[in-house]
């Protein structure tokens, strides 16, 4: 069954033939229907795989099409024989969104996420920024398609959600995606699973590159269909990335030819020139290119933010069908604060609903949160901290502290932290004698709130996460640094608290300057010691702390074993001075009710 677009085009080409059998230019086409040409070119691509025309490539590119009895057949349908009219183009109806916070859209709503996008122009019409990736992608010829495809732009301008939601669902048949969030370490086991999953008849004995090697070879793959290794999160991988050759996920890479074996590399952009000498080392087949196998997705405009906003509002009924002057002068407050250079991010955006979406779209009540500014740590010391939060989110307030803790990044960056187990996760949250109240926990992180992301380990991106089989991650680099101020604020207020950052503070400190010398003292390092849990710290925080305790670390603090000696000695000493005020006092009060005793026994 054609789609809307493929229909109009369809149709187009029926007319401009004399619904006779003639060919007709994919050029032809895309000027009678408006539409783009390579919109055009992907529409009529899979109605040829549907027998609905037959398409003749030509040597400049264009396409040459005609549409077959089966194409007719379809057009006549349900008009008793009657010609089908072109459909035109309609209007986008007004949108409502329902904040949904940090989570991205899916396949579950592709219809709705692709009248979100910027270039979206009605149902006729398949947007140019999913039409582009479609042709790309779904071409069987390797020297009109890609190897390797980047998609780059700024942190929280929506690529996840544009591939998930907008691109996949695009995607024909006989496209076999397998989409995985990078991590350090074992994307290359959880790729090999997904593989393993969707290609059985691959040899157990592969490794990765030897399994897509296999694929390229045309074994475990039936013939017509394609493989797309969809890396989201790239720069975890190139972060931890040596610069060996040899490396498993770099020989994968080497793997893909476009014609059976794609891959799809999403990043941050300040990642592209990391990843473009990456692909010159790969060889000249894999060259970056913006006209065939890269694109930046990036942040909206405020035209369109605008928009945005206002389908949210509707979504929460905040708005009715158009803003009225006070909400008008509240959106221009929000898009005043929410900007970044002139540009906005979808994520931004979205949270920023969310936290409004049981308030009314006034600038007083803008003014009552404190602006724009900070709202991810206002979202978290609301949904936490605040006497109206929900009670069993509040219960959960330093389990949720320490979690979030132990899967931030180390030092100061806003890449995503460590990805941790179920089981690291149940210890630090200190629920492990109830684990069900850490159950309720992960369902708020995960579920609700959307703050943790589940990263299965058997290279299974589909399908709920099991526990005890599972690891989390945060969802977006974009809360990394608000969580980090936020805890930094909890901290300081307790002892223990204060004790971890100062302990954070030291571990990064003797890291990057590549010192052996402990940068603390003994007294220091014992109340560090005294206050931290271990189960807490992160793996450079435990080593510091056992290395710090060393005779051999000491002794460098202090340059001599003697100061060692001494400052231990006064550390007894008061001890002892206190334990010989408590024995006074206990003598003195035993004294003084001897004495009154003794003065109110009967005279002789």
């Amino acid at each position: 069954m054609p789609t809307g677009s493929e229909r109009l085009v369809l149709a187009a080409c029926d007319e401009l033939a004399g619904h006779g059998s003639g060919f007709i230019l994919a050029s032809v086409i895309a000027g009678k229907t408006g539409m783009g040409p390579g919109a055009v070119q992907v529409c009529l691509r899979g109605l040829d795989r549907d027998g609905f025309i037959d398409l003749v490539p030509l040597d400049n590119g264009d396409l040459a099409a005609s549409v077959t009895p089966k194409g007719r057949q379809e057009l006549a349908k349900d008009e008793g024989d009657v010609r089908r009219p072109i459909p035109k183009p309609t209007e986008p109806s007004p949108i409502k969104v329902v904040p949904k916070g940090l989570k991205s859209f899916d396949k579950d709503e592709a219809e709705l996420f692709i009248k979100l996008l910027p270039d979206y122009e009605g149902e006729a019409k398949l947007p140019n920024s999913i039409a582009f990736w479609k042709a790309g992608i779904e071409g069987r010829d390797a020297d009109r398609g890609f190897r390797i495809g980047v998609i780059y732009g700024p942190s929280g301008s929506g690529k996840s959600s544009f591939v998930k939601a907008g691109l996949l669902p695009r995607l024909g048949d006989h496209i076999t995606a397998i989409y995985l969030q990078s991590t350090a370490g074992e994307t290359e086991a959880r790729l090999l699973g997904g593989l393993r999953k969707r290609c059985p008849d691959l040899p157990e004995s592969l490794r990765l590159a030897e399994a897509l090697a296999a694929l390229h070879d045309g074994n475990g793959l039936p013939q017509g269909k394609k493989i797309l290794l969809i890396l989201d999160q790239f720069e975890q991988l190139l972060v931890a990335w040596n610069g060996d050759r040899d490396a498993e996920w770099v020989s994968a890479l080497q793997c893909c030819d476009g014609e059976r074996v794609q891959a799809l590399l999403l990043m941050r952009d300040e990642y592209l020139p990391a990843t473009i000498s990456l692909l010159e080392e790969l060889g000249r087949d894999f060259k970056f290119d913006t006209d065939r196998n890269a694109r930046r997705y990036d942040a909206f405009t405020r035209g369109h933010a605008r928009e945005i906003l206002v389908a949210y509002g509707r979504g929460s009924k905040q708005i009715q069908a158009n803003p009225s002057p006070e909400q008008e002068r509240f959106l221009k407050a929000a898009l005043e604060g929410l900007q970044s250079y002139g540009r906005y991010l979808p994520v931004r955006l979205a949270l920023f609903a969310q936290v409004f979406q049981e308030r009314s779209w006034t600038r007083k009540e803008l003014e009552l949160v404190g602006g724009v500014e900070g709202i991810v740590v206002r979202f978290l010391e609301e949904t936490f901290e605040s006497q109206y939060a929900d009670p069993r989110y509040r219960r959960h307030q330093k389990a949720v502290q320490s979690v979030l803790k132990a899967l931030l990044p180390e030092g100061v960056t806003d890449i995503k932290g460590h990805k941790r187990s179920y089981g690291e996760l149940l210890e630090v949250s200190e629920y492990a004698a109830r684990p069900e109240r850490f159950e309720d926990l992960i369902s708020i992180l995960d579920g609700e709130l959307h703050l943790v992301t589940p990263t299965n380990t058997e290279g299974e991106d589909d399908g709920p996460p099991r526990p005890g089989e599972s690891s989390y991650q945060l969802t977006h680099e974009f809360v990394v640094p608000s969580i980090q101020d936020w805890l930094t604020r909890r901290q300081q207020e307790t002892r223990r608290g204060r004790a971890e950052l100062r302990l954070s503070q030291l571990t990064a400190r003797q890291n990057w300057m590549d010192n052996p010398f402990v940068p603390a003292g003994t007294m220091e390092l014992l109340l560090i010691k005294w206050h931290t849990r271990h189960s807490v710290l992160n793996p450079n925080e435990r080593r510091f702390l056992e290395d710090s305790f060393k005779p051999f670390s000491l002794a460098i603090a202090f340059s001599s074993k003697i100061q060692n000696i001494a400052i231990k000695s006064v550390f007894y000493a008061f001890h002892g001075v206190r334990i010989a005020i408590v024995l006074v006092v206990a003598a003195f009060t035993v004294l003084y009710i001897a004495d009154r005793y003794l003065h109110f026994l009967p005279r002789k």
